[in-house]
């Protein structure tokens, strides 16, 4: 509803504005007031996009967009000062030819775009950012999860030696201490861990107990959550 209603404002004032231009232009030069009411309408509609419109919808914001607002808005009002002085100059000043006008207001609107180019560019680059947090986030629980269920196994398993059932249990508290790390090379070695604790599981079942490649198993993985706590790790 919120959406209809802006619509219905941006059209409302289009609609005086284009009004206006057509009462008060009809002695003034043709060419220039069509170009004139053309700088208006993208000053008002972006205005409308950048400044006012988001006032509506500032409690529905996210952090990440509304940390963006301030960039947006400083771009929106050195456009619509540039444009706006642009045309006060030519009109009354010092009037020129009407491409010499078109070039400095397109000159003016491409300052406009590089802005909000850069106030909209820092957010396409941070989803990334976002989902490798949230991948590592997910890879350590699952983790976690499955060497408890490795340990689970083992324990019930009466011919599993004592080594063995201590070397998974450090591994449980190994994995408990790792924190998420900041780069997209820590979800490569999170995978690492996980096919290595996947391969404990797998030989916890056998039958008979391969010993020998449980034991290495579980060393190689104890070797991964070392370097992932050096490399990666907060």
């Amino acid at each position: 509803m919120k959406r209809f209603w802006s619509f219905l404002c941006w059209i409302i004032g289009e609609g005086i504005l284009l009004a206006g231009f057509l009462q008060l232009g009809q002695n003034a030069n043709q060419d220039r007031m069509i170009l004139n009411g053309i700088v208006s309408s993208i000053i008002y509609s972006i205005s409308f996009i950048n400044v006012i419109s988001p006032i509506f919808y500032s409690s529905e914001q996210p952090l990440k967009k509304a940390d963006r607002l301030g960039v947006r808005w400083f771009f929106t009002i050195t456009y619509s000062l540039l444009a706006i002085g642009g045309i006060l100059y030519f009109e009354l000043i010092n009037p020129v030819d009407l491409l010499t006008q078109i070039i400095v207001q397109l000159i003016f609107l491409s300052v406009l775009f590089m802005g909000l180019w850069g106030a909209f560019k820092p957010a396409k680059e941070t989803v990334p950012v976002h989902r490798i947090k949230t991948m590592e986030r997910n890879q350590l629980i699952m983790i976690n999860n499955a060497i408890g269920v490795a340990r689970s196994k083992a324990e019930k398993r009466t011919e599993v030696p004592a080594p063995i059932l201590s070397g998974i249990k450090n591994l449980q508290e190994e994995a408990r201490s790792l924190s998420p790390g900041n780069e997209s090379g820590a979800i490569k070695m999170e995978g690492k861990i996980m096919l290595e604790i996947n391969q404990i599981n797998r030989r916890v079942k056998e039958e008979p107990l391969d010993l020998k490649m449980l034991q290495y198993n579980i060393k190689y993985c104890s070797k991964l959550f070392f370097e992932f706590r050096q490399i990666y790790s907060n």
